[in-house]
């Protein structure tokens, strides 16, 4: 997880890459963020946003379908 750079996880953020998530809550958590970011696009908030999308790949990065999203990311780079 700690070598997905900052830049790939702003542009899945920013909608710039996409992705197809596995993980269901992990589908929801971005669309919440995706939307954040179209309504605030300022860059305090994509930080924000790319920070709690971090957290959370960090945190639940020991479940299966974590680890396969993960994996999709690195591909996507």
């Amino acid at each position: 997880m700690e070598n997905i750079p900052e830049k790939v996880l702003a542009d899945i953020v920013l909608n710039k890459i996409s992705v197809n998530f596995n993980f269901l809550a992990l589908k929801i958590m971005l669309t919440r963020l995706q939307q954040k970011v179209k309504t605030h696009p300022d860059p305090a908030t994509v930080n924000e946003c790319v920070a709690e999308f971090k957290n959370f790949l960090i945190k639940f990065g020991h479940l299966p379908k974590t680890q396969e999203d993960i994996a999709k990311i690195m591909k996507s780079r």
